[in-house]
């Protein structure tokens, strides 16, 4: 569907040469994340939550991400740094309007996520 609409659609796969992915024009390995992150407007976190998905995105892996790009987080909290993640919203690194954390509930219950939210001119509709 977003490649319908313009979109360049790229992936980060364990097994990259396992098929092509319809629709997506790259495919990085895990290892090449970073590299991703430096080209994307839109980052979907999806993951699956075990060891090598935890702390995911960092506090490293936000400063690389285009300044005001969109952190969609549909996987699981543990896989993103939450410290972090705040910081990134409250300094308008990345965009609020387009973020999913944890989830919807916790992040208007916790003061520090509602608090960043607030700080972003992005967040007001939230």
């Amino acid at each position: 569907m977003a490649s319908a609409v313009g979109m360049c659609l790229i992936a980060v796969r364990e097994q990259v040469e396992s098929g092509r992915l319809r629709g997506v024009q790259a495919v990085f390995a895990p290892s090449a994340l970073d590299e991703m992150l430096k080209q994307s407007e839109f980052v979907v976190l999806a993951a699956s939550l075990m060891a090598a998905t935890h702390g995911l995105i960092n506090a490293d892996r936000l400063a690389v991400m285009k300044p005001g790009a969109c952190l969609i987080h549909v996987g699981r909290g543990a896989q993103g740094d939450e410290a972090a993640l705040v910081e990134a919203l409250r300094t308008r690194r990345i965009a609020v309007r387009h973020l999913m954390c944890l989830n919807a509930s916790h992040c208007r219950r916790n003061p520090r996520i509602r608090q960043a939210l607030l700080c972003s001119d992005k967040g007001k509709g939230y």
